[in-house]
């Protein structure tokens, strides 16, 4: 926990940091601002509680930022996407949006995940893993050699 108190105001500011496995420390809380990083990390049961936490004052709207990478069709998607609340702003962007990542990174993450997983963990789009294939990075030319059926 970090506290602080701002010139002039009789008020002190608290920062809470956690761990969203632990996710109890929040209920009972009064958050004004949210920020959740990788919620497709958190079971749906956290991010209730969270959500639950958050109070203001008045007819006052607080900060409330949700992140993450897309994890196909689940229930982040269900909830916050598919259902196109309007409580809710989904902003998407890929990772070479960010400047400060160099174009090697990304030529790097190409050559090692497969072209979905690519798409997915890099371009941030919500991806099928389990339609098609069983394995969907496994390619038959790829991964078995003749010598091996005999």
């Amino acid at each position: 926990i970090l506290s602080i108190n701002l010139p002039g105001s009789e008020y002190a500011s608290q920062i809470y940091c956690g761990s969203a496995e632990n996710y109890d420390y929040a209920r009972g809380r009064e958050f004004l601002h949210l920020y959740c990083d990788e919620i497709r990390d958190y079971n749906q049961e956290a991010i209730k509680v969270f959500l639950g936490s958050q109070r203001g004052f008045g007819d006052r709207a607080y900060r409330r930022c949700f992140t993450t990478t897309p994890n196909g069709f689940d229930y982040i998607y269900e909830e916050y996407i598919n259902k196109q609340r309007n409580d809710v702003d989904v902003i998407r962007s890929a990772s070479q949006d960010n400047i400060f990542l160099p174009p090697s990174f990304f030529e790097e993450l190409k050559n090692n995940y497969s072209e979905k997983f690519y798409q997915q963990e890099v371009l941030g789009q919500i991806i099928n893993f389990t339609i098609g294939q069983c394995i969907c990075s496994f390619d038959e030319k790829k991964h078995i050699n003749d010598t091996e059926l005999s």
